[in-house]
């Protein structure tokens, strides 16, 4: 063993540390690039649901270290990993949601997608919650009504849809995950 002085030793150990944390901070951020690819989530601006205000970072805060602040609580609370994913796939879908546009359809009082980014958006909220793409947008660009004699369903106008019907398809879809929360806490 050699003789290192008291000041070296402390100096080896701070180096130690720094080496330790900036490791944590690489996996941390690469793991963090993996999950926004895995859920294809690009900068916040890039969606409707957060760009709606100019503050997207926090001075002091980090968004890498946070989600994994997220992550460890969810264990702690019993919340599995499968469940997690669960969690973390219906807020992308939620934002993915947001940023599909509506056009007027070819017939009266009717709705379709607007575009090719729309449609992006569509196809991979559609991936994230496991369903089929032609089936969410049938959900929402349609309204179905029971009546005791028939089924009827009619399309929606942009209007109406995107005032009303996306956000109460997506309050439902956040109230369905507190409660979940909500089970498991209490």
């Amino acid at each position: 063993m050699r003789f290192q002085p008291r000041s070296g030793r402390h100096l080896a150990a701070a180096a130690e540390n720094i080496v330790a944390v900036l490791d944590v901070e690489t996996q941390t951020r690469l793991h963090s690039l993996q999950v926004k690819d895995k859920y294809k989530l690009t900068s916040p601006q890039s969606f409707h649901y957060l760009n709606q205000s100019d503050c997207y970072e926090l001075d002091g805060v980090d968004d890498s270290l946070e989600y994994l602040a997220t992550i460890r609580a969810m264990d702690i609370v019993g919340i599995n990993e499968s469940e997690q994913e669960a969690i973390f796939r219906v807020v992308a879908a939620i934002l993915h949601l947001g940023n599909i546009d509506f056009a007027k359809g070819e017939e009266i009082d009717s709705s379709v997608i607007k575009n090719d980014k729309s449609r992006f958006h569509l196809k991979t909220a559609a991936e994230l919650l496991m369903c089929d793409a032609q089936g969410l947008e049938d959900a929402l660009i349609k309204r179905v009504m029971v009546t005791p004699e028939e089924i009827i369903t009619r399309t929606l106008d942009p209007l109406a849809m995107t005032l009303c019907h996306v956000r109460r398809m997506t309050v439902k879809i956040m109230s369905n995950v507190i409660k979940y929360f909500d089970d498991i806490i209490y």
